[in-house]
């Protein structure tokens, strides 16, 4: 397992998240209802397409110092977690199934065309009884799942799993007990829920939690309060980065199923350093990413792909330009592998241009030889 210097000035000028900071994901809650389910339940939440979410470990209490700095290190314009040394691990909605066995292609899950009117008239139909107020408190929504449930209440059940998940893991938001509404459009048919690219809306909410946290510390505003999916972010970048012995098969899916409490904590151990700078800070970021080979997200497969044909060694002069570029023009490090055909094709036209004006000299000589002779 190899090991580089941490960009240690980004993580140590911290100030509010060394202080109690409240992740809104809340992983033990959702595994705690999920764990009640009956086998009808089950079998809906697997025919909306939400099926990996059964296999959700019973994750307590997520590393809040962790998930900060992982926050702070992402660029919401190339999504990635940029770790330094030009160390990348690029995330997107396809990871987002991957993780979670959620849908992450289809239609949008947010139609800003449909007037708030009309979907408070299709919630109701799908909530009857329930005023529409109490349909966005989370509490109420969990009373829904967890309660004996008659065949003509299957749809409600169906809505009620997906506006849980969405805040309480996947999509979490600022307010306590509060489900927001944007995405409900993505509801009012319970049999398209599997439809709608679900994974998308999750990156994107994501993303927009990273810019409000760095514009919280941007402005010295105590931050109390993370929302987006932080454990999307700790387990796509610790299952990209070699650790060692606690390295997992990425024969398994969904990938969620690999991270116990245990497991993470002893993956992000791995990746840190104790910062003696009186206060016992930990830096992380301290590992490289793990080989191609071992790793089944797509940020791997271009490079896996690079190797195989042109049974290039990584170390090769070439093979560290295009990674060296990566690093000069601060672009996502998967790019090395494009780069690097574009170089060795660059390369061959320059060699073949080459032989090319050697060989005119002498065509030439051969030209007025034969033009002389006639004459």
């Amino acid at each position: 397992m190899g090991h580089a210097k941490a960009n240690v000035g980004r993580l140590m000028d911290s100030q509010p998240e060394s202080q109690a900071v409240i992740s809104r994901c809340a992983v033990w809650s959702v595994h705690d209802v999920i764990s009640r389910f009956d086998e009808r339940k089950r079998q809906y939440v697997k025919e909306i397409g939400f099926g990996g979410l059964l296999q959700l470990p019973p994750l307590k209490n997520l590393n809040r110092k962790f998930t900060v700095w992982l926050m702070r290190n992402v660029d919401e314009v190339s999504q990635c977690i940029l770790i330094g040394e030009g160390k990348r691990v690029p995330f997107c909605k396809e990871y987002v199934g991957k993780i979670f066995g959620i849908p992450c292609v289809g239609k949008r899950v947010i139609d800003r065309r449909n007037a708030r009117k009309e979907r408070k008239v299709s919630l109701l139909k799908t909530f009857p009884g329930i005023d529409v107020k109490e349909q966005r408190s989370i509490k109420v929504i969990q009373e829904i799942l967890d309660r004996v449930m008659s065949k003509m209440e299957e749809d409600t059940f169906k809505v009620a799993f997906v506006v849980f998940v969405m805040s309480c893991l996947l999509a979490p938001c600022m307010k306590h007990d509060y489900a927001t509404a944007e995405y409900w459009d993505a509801l009012t048919d319970p049999d398209e829920i599997k439809l709608y690219d679900w994974g998308s809306y999750v990156i994107q909410r994501l993303v927009e939690a990273v810019g409000k946290l760095k514009a919280d510390i941007l402005r010295k505003v105590r931050v109390s309060n993370v929302t987006g999916c932080s454990l999307f972010l700790q387990v796509i970048y610790l299952d990209s980065m070699d650790l060692g012995i606690w390295n997992t098969s990425h024969n398994i899916q969904p990938r969620i199923r690999s991270f116990s409490s245990d497991k993470i904590r002893y993956m992000t151990d791995a990746d840190s350093n104790i910062y003696d700078n009186g206060r016992s800070d930990f830096v992380y970021g301290m590992s490289q990413l793990r080989s191609p080979k071992e790793v089944s997200y797509s940020w791997a497969s271009e490079l896996r792909r690079v190797d195989v044909a042109e049974h290039k060694d990584e170390k090769s002069p070439m093979w560290n330009a295009a990674v060296l570029m990566t690093r000069k023009l601060c672009i996502p490090t998967e790019v090395a592998g494009p780069m690097y055909l574009a170089l060795a094709e660059y390369r061959r036209r320059v060699n073949h241009s080459a032989e090319h004006l050697k060989s005119m000299p002498l065509k030439m000589e051969a030209a007025q030889t034969s033009v002389v002779d006639y004459v």
